[in-house]
């Protein structure tokens, strides 16, 4: 026979074996729940943390898109595009692109300032404009190499490196 609270006697309603029905519910359910989420997950699932193995096969590739190797005068703005992928769709983790001087190996351009990009999908594009102005310290009758460089997450791991040299004219 059901009662409904209200009809049930208050001997009936207040004993101590309700409250402890009570609490074993509680904690049978907070127990359920603990165990759902301590369960494994699939190891297909996105949300999975990305892991850094030097076993992993990132094939990294480069390719120089601007400039061209054609002769340059200062005062030039020469765009820089750059298409770094992973052959593995591995993630890119660090780029750097450089512009030096070849008579002397001075940097006058370097970028991005911070190299980590961490970019999943295993593509990322680089895009930039270059003003080759003697206030950079670009002078004419110089030669040039544009440096484009990828590697995993530590230092050379699986690096690999572009470059394109030209000419600079005086204006």
């Amino acid at each position: 026979m059901f009662y409904i609270a209200a009809e049930m006697p208050f001997s009936i309603r207040r004993t101590p074996y309700i409250c402890a029905m009570k609490k074993m519910l509680f904690l049978s359910l907070f127990v359920s729940l603990l165990i759902f989420n301590a369960c494994d997950k699939d190891d297909a699932t996105p949300t999975e943390p990305h892991t850094h193995d030097q076993a992993d096969d990132y094939d990294y590739q480069i390719q120089l898109m601007a400039p061209s190797a054609m002769d340059k005068k200062v005062g030039d703005t020469v765009h820089v595009h750059v298409e770094f992928a992973s052959g593995t769709g591995e993630t890119i983790h660090h780029i750097q692109v450089s512009l030096m001087n070849q008579a002397d190996s001075t940097v006058v351009y370097s970028e991005p300032n911070v190299a980590h990009v961490h970019q999943s999908g295993g593509t990322y594009s680089f895009h930039d404009d270059i003003v080759l102005t003697e206030a950079n310290g670009v002078m004419g009758h110089t030669n040039w190499t544009l440096e484009a460089k990828v590697w995993g997450h530590d230092a050379g791991l699986q690096e690999v490196v572009e470059r394109v040299s030209f000419h600079v004219h005086p204006q």
